[in-house]
């Protein structure tokens, strides 16, 4: 199967593709295949799952490339150049960086540079790699000649002379490495052709070199800016010691002399240092080793920052040119934040300071002016104007509002005319003309958005995407510097020697202040900003699935459900096909999840209940958990978003991901589809019950669910011996968790009865009646917290109580059963247990999520549309010491 379409259709220079793999038996096959077939470097695309999914698994393999199509390269007398390179890799596949040689070749006759053909099908220098305790310049130079890895003409080379050495430290690693730069002449024979360009080499000049790294040329093909510089530096370099040591440290990179920037760069919402680290290290590695960004770079760059899909072609490199404040057709580290900082949205930011208001129009000014003489031209103004227009369709509701002038080319072009007469000079018009332009604009139409608002923006906050991106890989990847592994006497003694005690060292979790929003397709359309609390850590994990009987039937039973969705959820016209090609028990085959008879469904799920019945008994009434973990609150029967959850956050299988998934209760009732959701998770439970925990809610109780739906749902499809079987399941249930020794997750709230986490482990496993049973069970099903605005609504006796009681606790008038706790005795059980939050579920709110107690009790709830007016879902992910809210 393949999926072609152009990014924009208007400019056919940069066409996306995406190529899913097909079965081996397919007839035809795509064009993506049939190209790669013909191109001998098919087999050097590498093959990256999506990164507009939050889910982070491993999905379908997805390989990604860009066409460049430039029809100005016979005009500029440029021999024409590949013109594809998969824009989801670097020039060398490595996760780190490491210590390497670039050999500069320069051709004495013509002061040429040969570049070679990299796997990204970019031109760069040739790059080896070079140990700096036991190699050579001469034995590097050596290797690489007789290696043949690049055809070159015949001649006498001059010795190799260092002319760059950068050293730089990898936050990631913590370690320094050096790139060297050094080069050599070549002089060829007199008979001897040279620059001679082949399939893996080209010979540039310098001119040659400035047109090919100049976006707007539509030539985005060599990968740094280095080659340039050798070329136009090269009398400079010669008059220059050349072993002059270049170090960078993270410290140093958005360090700046001018203040205003300093403060520019902190109006950042929520961007720790350590999440700084993180983005500065995929730009490190992504470059490397190019010091900066050049527009191919930047291409792939924007892909891993899920924008690319969000902006034209002519966007990107608009975009590009004004992060590029030097004018050099480089960026750094500096200027691709500051770019950025500059698109986001005022609500992303802490304030707007004066100076970050002068310099985003600047930098939109500059968006604008394409041929970079610091003034727009009529066409260039036009351009301005038609992308307000084209801002104004998609966001207004009511299209009425947008004047019949700009709804026509024409009468947008004389309006430009018009207003080009009143306030330019010479139709040209300057950045100070532009504002007065804007206003007047403005002032004009009131109810439209100020162009102000609408141009030059990221389409979400780009930067918290990066750091929940990058910061989550590298919670299993990295090697960032925390405690020693020394344990003496239950004290940590750190890197510093500084002693620790045991709470001491335990990692602290803060709340997020971004709520992230998915669309339908799981890909990020939204991040909400709360209010900011503080950060922390996480760790790694495995898992092997057996091969038995069990195993197979259970995976059986989760392909037939999710080919029940695609029934119940899949599109009309799906479902139509369907439906026309089967037969007359159709609807019987759906009611009973395609198996032959409902005897053989019932006997499936007797056999699974059985089995996962055995996994809850052998757990802890209070699970521990560590880091990542989903959090999912009340699903109640909606099997619809459960099968959502599962294409974003577990795709590829719950076996192969690293992360874990806590659901804190509430599966059945109310919902039309409580079976297929408990079967289904009880599937999971049972193929990664390492990975996959699950919490009892007070619907999980036998009484409740006849007052409800699913003992009748089961009474109809199956029989009371199966739901009867099925609670026999829930009775054995957890009831409580531990994530990473900081966060406590319940389905209702914190018992009264028992004070500490350890004594839940003395609640008994079997729980057929908790009611009479055990009390603290009971509560901590159904307890809910009081806010003070509650508080005021109790009647003035229960009032007086709760305020005058110690532990804060009141009978839950609001239920009729269980307690309502108050902020006194969230802040007890936190101190009493050294627990940061508490997470939980048991109530509906419009957005999913609610706060209580200033934040520390967290709650959520899973399943949207179950109130009226309608209500939104959302889920918890807890990862690299944060607490993020994302809501579906």
């Amino acid at each position: 199967m393949s999926n072609d379409k152009k990014i924009n259709s208007d400019d056919s220079s940069l066409i996306y593709k995406t190529s899913t793999s097909s079965s081996p038996s397919s007839s035809s096959s795509s064009p993506l295949q049939q190209k790669q077939k013909e191109d001998p470097l098919s087999d050097k695309l590498t093959e990256y799952p999506s990164t507009t999914s939050l889910g982070f698994g491993v999905e379908d393999s997805i390989t990604v490339v860009v066409s460049i199509e430039d029809a100005d390269i016979k005009s500029k007398q440029i021999s024409p150049i590949a013109a594809s390179f998969p824009f989801d890799q670097k020039i060398s596949n490595n996760v780190d960086i490491y210590d390497c040689c670039l050999i500069a070749i320069e051709c004495s006759k013509h002061k040429r540079l040969a570049l070679q053909k990299m796997p990204n099908q970019c031109y760069y220098l040739p790059i080896t790699r070079f140990n700096i305790v036991t190699d050579s310049f001469e034995k590097i130079f050596n290797e690489f000649c007789e290696s043949n890895t690049m055809s070159l003409p015949k001649g006498k080379f001059s010795s190799p002379e260092l002319i760059d050495e950068w050293r730089i430290r990898q936050p990631k690693t913590e370690q320094f490495f050096t790139r060297f730069i050094f080069k050599t002449i070549i002089e060829t024979d007199e008979k001897e052709k040279c620059c001679i360009d082949s399939d893996t080499v080209r010979w540039l000049n310098e001119s040659d070199l400035k047109n090919l790294q100049d976006p707007m040329s539509k030539n985005i093909l060599v990968w740094g800016i280095e080659p340039f510089n050798i070329l136009h530096n090269s009398q400079q370099q010669k008059q220059q010691p050349c072993n002059i040591l270049k170090e960078l440290q993270f410290e140093d990179i958005l360090l700046f002399d001018d203040k205003n920037i300093n403060d520019l760069i902190d109006s950042v919402i929520d961007w720790t240092e350590l999440e700084r680290k993180s983005i500065y290290n995929e730009y490190l590695v992504h470059c490397y080793p190019s010091q900066t960004m050049s527009f191919p770079a930047f291409i792939s760059f924007s892909f891993k920052l899920s924008i690319l899909n969000h902006f034209t072609p002519n966007e990107l490199r608009m975009m590009y040119r004004s992060f590029d404040r030097n004018n050099n057709f480089a960026i750094d580290f500096q200027q691709l934040i500051i770019g950025i900082i500059l698109m986001l949205d005022d609500n992303d930011l802490n304030h707007r300071s004066p100076y970050w208001n002068e310099k985003r129009f600047q930098s939109l000014f500059n968006y604008y002016d394409l041929d970079n003489d610091n003034q727009l031209n009529n066409e260039e103004l036009y351009n301005l104007f038609k992308d307000y227009y084209e801002k104004l369709d998609s966001f207004l509701y009511d299209r009425s509002l947008i004047p019949a002038w700009m709804n026509e080319e024409k009468s947008r072009k004389d309006y430009i005319n018009n207003m080009m007469q009143k306030y330019s000079t010479n139709n040209i018009v300057t950045i100070t003309q532009l504002e007065k332009i804007m206003n007047v604009l403005s002032k004009s139409y009131t109810k439209l958005p100020h162009m102000w608002q609408l141009l030059y923006r990221m389409p979400f906050n780009v930067l918290t995407y990066a750091s929940v991106t990058f910061c989550y890989r590298q919670t299993f990847q990295s090697t960032f510097p925390y405690y020693t592994d020394l344990n003496i006497n239950n004290y940590y003694i750190g890197n510093n020697n500084n002693i620790r005690c045991e709470n001491c060292s335990k990692n602290r979790f803060a709340l997020s202040n971004q709520v992230i929003c998915l669309s339908l397709d799981g890909e990020i359309c939204d991040i909400i900003r709360l209010e900011p609390f503080s950060e922390r850590s996480t760790l790694e994990f495995i898992v092997d699935i057996p091969d038995d009987d069990i195993y197979l039937l259970t995976i059986d039973v989760l392909v037939r459900l999710q080919r029940l969705s695609l029934f119940l959820f899949g599109t009309e016209i799906f479902r139509t096909s369907s439906s026309n090609n089967s037969n007359n028990n159709h609807e019987e085959l759906l009611r009973n999840w395609f198996f032959p008879t409902q005897m053989e469904m019932m006997e499936t799920i007797r056999i699974i209940a059985q089995t996962v019945m055995e996994i809850f008994a052998k757990e802890e009434r209070c699970l521990k958990i560590k880091s990542p973990c989903y959090v999912f609150g009340d699903l109640h029967g909606n099997f619809k978003d459960l099968i959502a959850y599962s294409q974003y956050f577990w795709k590829c299988s719950p076996f192969l991901n690293t992360g874990r998934y806590l659901f804190l209760g509430d599966y059945v009732d109310r919902g039309n589809h409580s079976i297929e959701v408990i079967i289904f998770l009880f599937c999971f439970k049972i193929l990664a019950p390492n990975n996959f925990f699950m919490l009892r809610g007070n619907h999980e109780i036998r009484d409740v669910q006849r007052r409800f739906t699913f003992f009748s749902d089961c009474q109809k499809r199956l029989n009371v011996e199966i739901w009867d079987l099925i609670n026999d399941c829930f009775d054995c249930m957890p009831l409580s968790a531990v994530i990473d020794d900081c966060i406590f997750g319940v389905h209702g709230g914190i018992p009264v009865s028992v004070t500490t986490i350890q004594q839940l482990n003395d609640i008994p496993i079997t729980l057929s009646n908790p009611f009479q049973q055990n009390s603290a069970a009971w509560e901590m099903m159904w307890n809910d917290p009081i806010n003070y605005e509650e508080l005021l609504l109790l009647p003035e006796n229960q009032r007086k109580f709760i305020n005058n009681n110690e532990k804060g606790f009141c009978r839950n008038f609001k239920r009729g059963t269980g307690y309502l706790f108050s902020e006194n005795a969230v802040k007890n059980f936190l101190r009493k247990n050294a627990i940061d939050f508490i997470i939980r579920a048991h109530e509906v709110f419009t957005d999913g999520f609610n706060f209580n107690s200033q934040g520390k009790v967290i709650t959520i709830f899973s399943s949207s549309g179950y109130s009226i007016p309608s209500n939104k879902a959302s889920i918890l992910l807890i990862s690299n010491n944060k607490i993020r809210i994302i809501r579906t």
